[in-house]
């Protein structure tokens, strides 16, 4: 089995210790082990000095199984990976891989007299090397690992991944498994995501029938997209997505996360009758839990003792601000998500499953707003001036405030005096060309692009 933290095609030697990556130039994805943990990683392509192409993203915990570069990787090509500390590279050699699963055979091609290994890959919550073998490639290149022979069998969910490493530990991979196009949409996000479409193809997305709202984007080199629509996608609506080879539909359920009690860890919520509802606590470590949904729609479960999810049933303290989700799917795994935020504030008027409450339970997580003194958050009432210096000057964290505010209509004894004056000397708002602030004035949104601009970038 693979150890925690690494990846299981990284050579032992690479794994520790010190830092190694592997390329997999047909999905364009890279994994790393043994980097510096949250630190940013650049990878470039080509000459470092002057690269083809070059991203930065972070390293997590020090290693991740996948990032996908916005490039077609090709045999031959240079690539280097840095965290600042640690620099490697790594040319990029021929490799491929494909499964007979009626034999249980792994075959593909290498160039003549290159040690292959060769890992057959369960996913059970991350990669977990089930079969490992290693194989020279024969004068012509061709290798081949009889897997039934180790009494293991490729089953329709195993990945299938050939390595060829070089001399530091750094490796080229090749990769196999089955292709299940499938997509999620989340009603809370209005989002949509899918995996195993065609490579780096136009996608067309419609939602509604009749069609309400379309919008295009392009899968990645693994077939992957992420979308945000600028539409309120509800429950019950029709949503289709095609690569001009595959169409597939989904009529999205009437999910939603409607209470979450922080004292109980309990969520419940609605659903589509008869169907399973997995809900996912996004944090450490990871807890699941599992319900059918009632003939009434409803649905609960309960973090606050174990559950009976293999290896995810952990129990679970939720604290403000985590992030929960909830999801149901069709037999074809086609998704419908539910997001929320836990909080220890609820407005009345921002039930869990209305429009942007998974923002205003942020603001409240993160100590931004705490509503009006009657309990309401009052989410379409239009933001005052002082009510702005509020947000942004609790964003920061509400440091320590010297000075004064300096505007006539801004005494010092105003409710918001701090808040407006830690704005003038941060640089953040000069106010009006008279001396006045005008705090209960609603923020134009060129003003608030000034504020939020000015916050930003000091």
């Amino acid at each position: 089995m693979a150890m925690a933290g690494v990846l299981p095609g990284l050579p032992a030697e690479a794994q520790d210790p010190g830092p190694a990556f592997e390329v997999d130039p047909g999905t364009s994805w890279i994994g790393g082990s043994g980097w510096l943990p949250n630190a940013p990683v650049t990878v470039t392509f080509g000459d470092p000095a002057d690269p083809d192409h070059s991203e930065t993203f972070q390293s997590g915990q020090g290693s991740w199984l996948w990032h996908h570069v916005d490039y077609d990787i090709e045999v031959g090509e240079l690539v280097t990976v840095t965290d600042g500390v640690t620099t490697r590279s790594h040319t990029v050699v021929f490799v491929s891989v494909d499964v007979d699963q009626a034999t249980h055979t792994a075959t593909g091609q290498a160039d003549p007299g290159t040690t292959v290994r060769v890992h057959l890959i369960e996913w059970a919550h991350g990669p977990q090397t089930l079969y490992q073998e290693e194989v020279v490639a024969d004068g012509d290149g061709a290798w081949s690992v009889d897997v039934a022979a180790a009494g293991v069998e490729v089953e329709d969910h195993h990945h299938v991944w050939a390595i060829v490493d070089d001399a530091d530990g750094d490796a080229t991979r090749a990769s196999w498994r089955l292709y299940n196009p499938a997509f999620t949409v989340s009603l809370s996000d209005d989002w949509i995501t899918a995996y195993d479409f065609a490579s780096r193809a136009p996608i067309e997305i419609t939602i509604g029938d009749p069609v309400q709202f379309s919008v295009s984007t392009q899968t990645d080199g693994s077939g992957h997209f992420y979308r945000e629509v600028d539409f309120d996608i509800q429950g019950g609506q029709l949503v289709t997505v095609t690569d001009g080879i595959t169409t597939l539909e989904h009529l999205t359920f009437p999910l939603a996360i409607t209470d979450l009690d922080v004292e109980t860890n309990v969520v419940s919520g609605v659903g589509e009758p008869g169907l399973g509802v997995a809900v996912f606590v996004t944090a450490e470590p990871w807890p699941v839990r599992g319900d059918e949904v009632a003939a009434d729609g409803t649905w609960s479960v309960d973090f606050s003792e174990e559950g009976d999810v293999e290896d995810r049933g952990w129990a679970f303290d939720i604290q403000p601000g985590t992030r929960v989700e909830a999801a149901q799917w069709e037999g074809d795994f086609h998704t419908t998500n539910a997001t929320t935020y836990s909080t220890t504030a609820r407005f009345p008027d921002v039930p869990n499953d209305r429009r942007f409450a998974v923002e205003i339970g942020w603001l409240v997580s993160e100590g931004v707003t705490t509503g009006f003194e009657d309990g309401t958050f009052r989410p379409t009432n239009p933001v005052t001036r002082q009510a702005m210096a509020a947000f942004l000057y609790r964003l920061a964290g509400e440091p320590p405030v010297a000075g004064v505010a300096g505007f006539s209509d801004v005494p010092g004894d105003h409710p918001f005096h701090d808040e407006i004056a830690w704005l003038v000397a941060e640089g953040i708002t000069t106010g009006f060309e008279d001396g006045t602030f005008r705090p209960t004035n609603p923020v134009t949104r060129q003003a608030l692009a000034a504020f939020l601009h000015r916050a930003t970038t000091g």
